[in-house]
């Protein structure tokens, strides 16, 4: 199943309040509005967006339960240490946690987060692409691949090794 979640950034971030996130791209931070002069409206007003789309629910002891295919999708936005970004014609991030990677585009102005296939990832292969691998202890590391490479197996292994946030 490739559902797709659409979220603003502010439901980004309270869901990663719910879910105890321990990180989270600042791309998507700085995003928001300054959210601490009006934080408990926004953060009411968000939930029930959340509620009302199925991506949450919160019980009578103010405890908030995420879906569970949301937080799936969501974990590795949250939880994992490696992040990847692919610039070519359009932006897509890449967030990793152990082998399940989740692709992140911003789509008029609404964030859409999936499941990442192999078929997928070689879907990003097809024009000049520069890659930005960031993991958590072990550093930093980025490559421009041209269309022209990347019609090279040997180029689109090298390329789909960063992509999978193998430094």
């Amino acid at each position: 199943m490739n559902r797709k979640l659409c979220l603003t950034p502010m439901e980004l971030y309270f869901l990663g309040k719910y879910m105890n996130a321990k990180y989270i791209d600042y791309h998507y931070i700085a995003a928001l509005p300054d959210i601490q002069k009006h934080h408990d409206i926004l953060e009411e007003k968000t939930l029930e967006a959340l509620e009302d789309a199925g991506i949450a629910d919160e019980d009578f002891s103010g405890h908030v339960e995420i879906d569970e295919d949301s937080a799936g999708i969501l974990e590795p936005v949250f939880f994992g240490e490696t992040e990847v970004t692919v610039e070519g014609s359009t932006v897509t991030r890449l967030h990793i946690l152990q082998d399940r990677i989740t692709t992140a585009r911003e789509e008029d102005g609404v964030l859409v987060f999936r499941r990442a296939s192999d078929q997928m990832l070689l879907s990003l292969l097809r024009e000049t692409i520069h890659i930005r691998c960031a993991k958590v202890g072990a550093g930093f590391c980025e490559k421009t691949f041209t269309g022209e490479q990347l019609k090279n197996y040997d180029q689109q292994e090298k390329a789909i090794r960063l992509l999978k946030g193998e430094l």
